[in-house]
């Protein structure tokens, strides 16, 4: 491996990393601020850009486990809220 790529492999094992770290965050608090959502992830992974972030936010909400309550607002005033998974087979 040259040491580009394992830099990159790095890169994306962090930013894995990341959004399994936000996507838990939303699961635990349900409905949060965007905001603090960037804060509680730049504590934690320090060398992470926000508007990578920002972008991480956006994958997981078009992959529809996260919604973004009010996307035309100020980010400041955006909030985030879990999308529950339906599980195949369940109850009616």
């Amino acid at each position: 491996m040259t040491p580009n790529s394992e830099g990159t492999d790095k890169d994306q094992k962090l930013l894995k990393e990341l959004k399994e770290f936000l996507l838990n965050l939303v699961k635990h608090h349900h409905l949060l601020g965007q905001h603090i959502l960037i804060q509680q992830a730049k504590s934690q992974f320090a060398e992470v850009e926000e508007a990578q972030i920002e972008n991480l936010i956006q994958e997981l909400a078009k992959e529809q486990k996260i919604s973004i309550v009010n996307p035309n607002a100020k980010p400041k005033e955006r909030l985030i809220c879990l999308i529950p998974q339906v599980v195949a087979g369940a109850s009616k």
